[in-house]
């Protein structure tokens, strides 16, 4: 049977590798694409107002 130090070590090397590759898998393009496409969704769901200003999406209070 592995033993508890075994063990460990081999989760706390997962998560750093997995830390990692997330951390290079993301990019500042891949952020702004994933922050467009949630303000889409939510807006469409009605959870969110948006408005364009300027060329540039805004949130907008729904009590307005």
């Amino acid at each position: 049977m592995i033993e508890t130090t075994a063990a460990m070590a081999i989760t706390f090397g997962a998560c750093i590798a997995t830390y990692f590759w997330g951390r290079s898998e993301i990019t500042n393009k891949n952020i702004d694409q994933i922050t467009t496409n949630m303000l889409e969704v939510l807006d469409q769901g009605g959870y969110i107002k948006t408005k364009l200003n300027n060329g540039e999406i805004e949130l907008v209070k729904l009590s307005d």
